[in-house]
């Protein structure tokens, strides 16, 4: 592509890049065609994806390494990591498949499961969250070298879904589920969870349960945190992601379906509190959405309710005062024979996902709760441990992809079919991941659309002023879904994010991977400016 239709197009408003996607190694044919990533604004600009070749399941969580220029790709289904060198990020090249199955038969411990890996930038390691084939069964927690060796590993609670390394790098924390697999939810089918960490100067490594807050469920319910009944809140509360702040002295956690966040003390390995993220009337100005599938795009306010109930989660600390931001997907129960939601035929919009509210404490009885609330919200985090909210994105997600993006609360099938409003009695377009760039003193909020696709881009310097700053999604249109070949569609079903500062990159330019897991690829994005946009050496890396 000539670089003056470029600047052309990004002068008109709409910048359109056409990149062929390659073929890796290991005989996999991952060859998908050309697909072309629509970037709204043109801050965003797509330069390639990375394709496992192994569908469904093959890219869920992705990390990068500073020191050496790979990033790093589960394939949970597989048992598997990627690592994939993106020295050139234009053309990222298959350097190792690890198999993490093979370590734990080599060390002895079960996988089942590999969820999570992270890197730890300062000591140049990598932190692997495995989980027990038993769920009932503690998981571990392992370390190898920036190129896959094993160096040791760590018991965890049952199930560790989410593994990050503290700035400072001296501590690893797993988020520890522990959920019902069976739907059952006794000591025999329902693990407990909390949190394992390992302090990586004397590898000294613990794990902190809830137990103590079973004495103080009306506590929790009056800051807002959601429960079910009858079930001890050891057992019902659910770790999803972890987050820390710039001094890696709190850890706050994710408790996606009891729609709250748990502070940690890390200097003295106790909790501080568990807060509720508070609930969002549909009915209020600015927070207008679509709840009926009927192939029209329809955004008004509506007489329900959405429980934010966040997956990922990212932290910033701007001038000492540290806020958390969520990525407000919403989740339902639903192990086994149990489920805690129900299709309702509400007034014009049929077959709206709401919640039983007979099963929740928290929640008003009369109310309509739906699940999430398809924003991303910003929160104060005090320091007896408090959330106090100042910014939510509200209707935004779905106003903006509305107007800029031929696809609309869709899902993952994509093509023409389930372009728009096929998500809409449920999640939206489920913003589902979240994570701050810095650049240039400006603090960008990345958040991912897990059945839309692609990413929003808000500016967050100025937590009480957030505003838009771009949306780009990498779909093909034209192509039907398949099972078998998913990235033939392009890169659907947006999960984890890394970013990259301009100063870690290997192209000097700050970079956006994003881990698609249901095409199995990975997107990797530019972060650009004017500067850099002006910049021939920008222009020749394309």
């Amino acid at each position: 592509m000539k670089n003056k239709k470029i600047v052309a197009k990004i002068l008109a408003g709409i910048f359109t890049l056409s990149i062929t996607m390659p073929v890796f190694a290991n005989e996999i044919n991952t060859s998908i065609g050309t697909v072309s990533a629509t970037s709204d604004s043109g801050r965003l600009v797509h330069l390639s994806s990375y394709v496992t070749g192994l569908g469904q399941g093959s890219a869920e969580i992705v990390a990068f390494s500073s020191e050496l220029g790979f990033m790093y790709v589960i394939n949970s289904d597989f048992l598997t990591i990627d690592i994939v060198d993106i020295n050139e990020p234009t053309n990222p090249t298959l350097v190792n498949r690890l198999d993490v199955a093979q370590i734990g038969y080599e060390q002895g411990f079960s996988v089942g499961d590999v969820p999570s890996v992270a890197v730890n930038n300062i000591r140049g390691i990598i932190g692997i969250a495995v989980q027990h084939e038993n769920h009932m069964e503690g998981g571990y927690i392992v370390l190898a070298t920036l190129t896959g060796e094993y160096i040791s590993h760590f018991r965890t609670l049952p199930q560790p879904d989410n593994i990050v390394f503290s700035p400072n790098g001296n501590y690893v924390l797993t988020a520890d589920e522990g959920e019902p697999i069976t739907g059952i939810f006794d000591e025999e089918n329902d693990p407990i969870s909390g949190i394992t960490f390992v302090r990586l100067e004397d590898m000294y490594h613990r794990s902190i349960d809830f137990t103590e807050f079973d004495n103080r469920r009306e506590e929790l319910i009056s800051n807002g945190v959601i429960l079910q009944r009858n079930v001890p809140v050891s057992r019902d509360l659910e770790p999803e992601y972890i987050a820390f702040d710039i001094n890696s002295t709190r850890a706050f956690i994710s408790l996606q379906e009891a729609n709250s966040i748990a502070t940690f003390d890390l200097e003295n390995y106790g909790w501080i509190s568990i807060y509720g993220l508070g609930i969002v009337d549909h009915n209020q100005p600015g927070f207008e959405i679509d709840i009926n599938r009927n192939e029209e795009i329809i955004i008004q306010n509506e007489n329900v309710f959405g429980i934010r109930q966040p997956d990922g989660i990212a932290a910033m600390t701007i001038n000492g005062t540290t806020y958390v931001l969520t990525a407000n997907e919403g989740d339902a129960r639903e192990w086994g024979d149990f489920l805690n939601t129900f299709e309702l035929d509400y007034e014009w919009a049929p077959n709206l996902e709401v919640f039983y509210n007979h099963l929740l404490e928290g929640v008003t009885e009369d109310n309509l709760y739906i699940l999430g609330s398809r924003s991303f919200s910003i929160f104060r985090a005090e320091t007896n441990g408090s959330l106090t909210l100042v910014f939510d994105s509200g209707s935004q997600f779905e106003k903006l992809s509305a107007e800029i993006f031929p696809f609309f609360n869709s899902n993952h099938s994509g093509g023409w079919l389930n372009r728009i409003d096929g998500r809409s009695h449920r999640k939206g377009s489920e913003p589902e991941s979240i994570q701050v760039l810095t650049h240039k003193n400006r603090l960008y909020a990345i958040i991912g659309l897990e059945r839309q696709g692609g990413i929003f881009m808000f500016d967050v310097t100025n937590p009480y002023e957030t505003f838009y700053v771009d949306y780009i999604n990498v779909r093909d249109l034209d192509e039907p879904w398949n099972s078998t070949t998913p990235w033939i569609s392009g890169d659907l079903g947006a999960e984890g994010i890394a970013v990259v500062t301009a100063e870690n990159s290997p192209i000097d330019i700050p970079l956006i991977l994003v881990a698609n897991e249901i095409s199995g690829t990975v997107s990797i994005f530019a972060v650009t400016d004017d500067v850099i946009r002006d910049s021939a050496y920008f222009w020749s890396l394309l």
